[in-house]
């Protein structure tokens, strides 16, 4: 199975400002559903019943999106998502919002996402089954580089 997750949404009206684009909010609604779902349905987790069995999940540490193009009203378009740092207490997930071809990228989001204990209110170690169920699915940048080079980078192959 490919370490990027891929599903497809169609922009509602609810989901638009008054121009009838995609409302910035609701870029981060889209793409935390969709990664919800990747897991579910593509790698069979379920990070709901996981919290209950546990007292673990991830809150959300930090949040970097850069918007490249506007989706518009009824458009479909499609959402990737990956990780791609893997650590013992937390991941780093990057996610992609394309035109429905693949050829415009609409926008880059970066989110990290830290394990936490409910129980103990501290960072928690992820376990050898999640290290298994979705460490084995990281997808490694090949270096180390800011959000920021990042961004660039997507930029000239534009």
């Amino acid at each position: 199975m490919s370490p990027i997750l891929e599903s497809t949404y169609q922009i509602r009206f609810d989901d638009c400002d008054a121009f009838q684009h995609l409302n910035n909010m609701k870029y981060l609604r889209i793409f935390f559903t969709e990664r919800e779902d990747h897991e579910m349905l593509q790698l069979g987790f379920d990070m709901y019943q996981y919290q209950k069995e546990t007292q673990k999940n991830w809150v959300i540490g930090m949040n970097q999106i850069a918007y490249f193009r506007p989706a518009f009203l009824m458009e479909k378009v499609v959402v990737q998502s990956t990780i791609i740092e893997w650590n013992p207490t937390d991941y780093l997930m990057e996610m992609y919002m394309w035109n429905a071809e693949k050829t415009q990228m609409k926008a880059l989001f970066w989110c990290r996402m830290i394990h936490f204990d409910f129980t103990t209110n501290k960072r928690a170690t992820h376990d050898s089954f999640l290290n298994q169920k979705l460490g084995t699915h990281a997808n490694p940048l090949p270096q180390s580089i800011t959000f920021e080079e990042r961004v660039k980078t997507i930029k000239k192959r534009r």
